[in-house]
């Protein structure tokens, strides 16, 4: 599915830090008439990014202590199934590589149900570790080939990566 891209689909964002530490964060929006995220990729980005913490250094004394580059791509408008609840997580437990047993958790919005036991009753609640596709998605956190960290900047395990799951509902602050 290709995905569109909104008319200022990306935003620079710097941290200002002052003498005493405290910060101020200032947005950026930078419009695909400046630059088209479909065909500059990361090079044009991060040379309007760069040009323009050089002009910010002229203005003003503060530190820029961190940038951040968010690009915003859309899907498509259409609503999800009616089996998804954004509060219906599921916690996937893993193992941290060279944690000597210590583990994390991946948390997945509105889980797809071939990634539990089985589709009724406490099957419906336990996530199935033996998954391929759940597999798949936790390998992008191991320590071999990984592209992703977890919560603390650590991988997880390559031998084994995952201990157990279960669906978990967090609080919706959603008035009907």
């Amino acid at each position: 599915m290709a995905l569109s891209y909104p008319d200022a689909p990306t935003t620079i964002r710097l941290t200002l830090t002052d003498k005493a530490g405290f910060t101020s964060i200032k947005e950026f929006f930078v419009p695909t008439a400046v630059w088209d995220p479909a065909t500059d990729l990361w090079t044009a980005i991060v040379a309007i990014r760069d040009a323009l913490i050089t002009q910010q250094n002229l203005v003003t004394n503060a530190l820029i202590s961190s940038t951040f580059i968010t690009v915003d791509q859309q899907e498509s408008v259409a609503l999800p199934t009616p089996d998804c609840d954004i509060w219906d997580i599921a916690n996937v437990v893993v193992n941290i590589a060279g944690g000597q047993g210590k583990r994390g958790v991946l948390k997945i919005p509105c889980p797809v149900i071939g990634i539990f036991q089985g589709t009724e009753g406490a099957d419906r609640n336990n996530v199935d570790i033996a998954d391929a596709d759940l597999g798949t998605f936790v390998d992008q956190f191991q320590t071999t080939g990984g592209s992703f960290v977890i919560s603390d900047g650590e991988f997880v395990d390559d031998t084994t990566p995952m201990v157990a799951g279960k669906r978990i509902s967090r609080k919706s602050s959603r008035k009907a």
